[in-house]
């Protein structure tokens, strides 16, 4: 069964009553005589990358629809379908960006758990005993947010997070480099139209500077790819890249009232493409791994980290068949 929905959810924290809508796509496995003996299918949901949308997972998606997993894709707020609101006018807030990260995660989990969603995971809107996803999976921005989701008092509502090529945190110098690109995409202070600016010239040319910067030699990423991430670029709505940009050039996940390190999640995987940043996303993750195991699990699970070797920023459109495989394995452990 496939479904396409558009969910309305709390923009910010009360006392806000900003809503927006989040494009959603649900597969749902449909049961048949020879599905009888199967276990019950489990629940994934996906956060894309800045700049695509819930499109962008189209070459994993097989994979998981044929080991019986039921999926939940959708793209991010101000991108693809979904809404962006307007930045957050309540007083009270000390941060009026439209967009951060930890505001991402909160989607997340106002879509998992909206009454539309639950009667579809639970059979009714307001089940006592909630059916945990079994992971939220999410690249770059959508890694950001899934490693914020981790931090949310979640236990009901998934078992697991896998963040890809990603960070906990800005990384120093970043914040100069987002302003750069926003710049690129919104052209000249002076243009009397930054919107007609953006989607002529502005995210074009965005697009041809970014797809070989996440793909760089290397990477075995096909020309009809190129052209398939080139696409998702320049269409992206430049109000949702712009504050998407902004959230990713000012975050940290590690020193912030939910510290990372203090999330009660029991499973994580930190997975990243071998050429990402040459290399140093990578790193990152990897050092990001050792402190969490070492500071903040406490004798619980350890965090995992999984690199894709040959992958660039998204190692599930250039190495599809590779990431499936770290990420089905690392699945099925629990």
């Amino acid at each position: 069964m496939s479904l396409q929905l558009k969910l309305d959810i709390p923009s910010f924290p009360a006392p806000s009553s900003q809503i927006h809508s989040l494009d959603t796509i649900v597969l749902k496995q449909t049961p048949t005589l020879t599905s009888d003996s199967r276990p019950p299918p489990k629940w994934i949901v996906f956060a894309n990358s800045l700049l695509t949308n819930w499109k962008m997972w189209n070459y994993v998606i097989p994979f998981f629809l044929d080991r019986n997993y039921n999926l939940i894709l959708h793209s991010q707020r101000g991108h693809g379908l979904s809404g962006l609101p307007p930045p957050n006018s309540d007083a009270s807030n000390s941060d009026p960006r439209p967009t951060t990260i930890p505001l991402l995660a909160q989607d997340i989990h106002n879509l998992l758990t909206h009454p539309e969603l639950r009667t579809l995971i639970d059979g009714a809107p307001d089940a006592k005993d909630l059916t945990p996803i079994h992971s939220v999976i999410g690249v770059s921005q959508g890694g950001a947010a899934a490693l914020s989701f981790a931090t949310l008092p979640s236990e009901r509502v998934t078992r697991s997070v896998i963040a890809c090529d990603t960070s906990a945190r800005t990384a120093p110098g970043n914040k100069e480099a987002w302003a750069e690109r926003i710049q690129l995409a919104r052209g000249p202070v002076a243009s009397q139209n930054s919107l007609v600016y953006a989607t002529a010239i502005g995210l074009p040319a965005l697009a041809k500077v970014t797809v070989p910067r996440w793909f760089p030699t290397g990477s075995p990423l096909s020309t009809a790819r190129s052209a398939f991430v080139d696409e998702m670029i320049r269409t992206t709505p430049l109000d949702g890249f712009v504050a998407g940009a902004e959230a990713l050039s000012d975050f940290d996940l590690i020193e912030s009232p939910r510290p990372l390190f203090s999330a009660k999640i029991e499973n994580v995987l930190l997975l990243a493409g071998e050429l990402d940043g040459g290399g140093k996303v990578g790193a990152g993750l990897k050092r990001l791994q050792e402190a969490w195991t070492t500071e903040g699990r406490e004798g619980k699970k350890v965090v995992k980290y999984v690199e894709i070797a040959g992958a660039g920023h998204l190692p599930m459109v250039d190495k599809p068949e590779q990431w499936c495989e770290a990420v089905g394995n690392w699945l099925a452990g629990f």
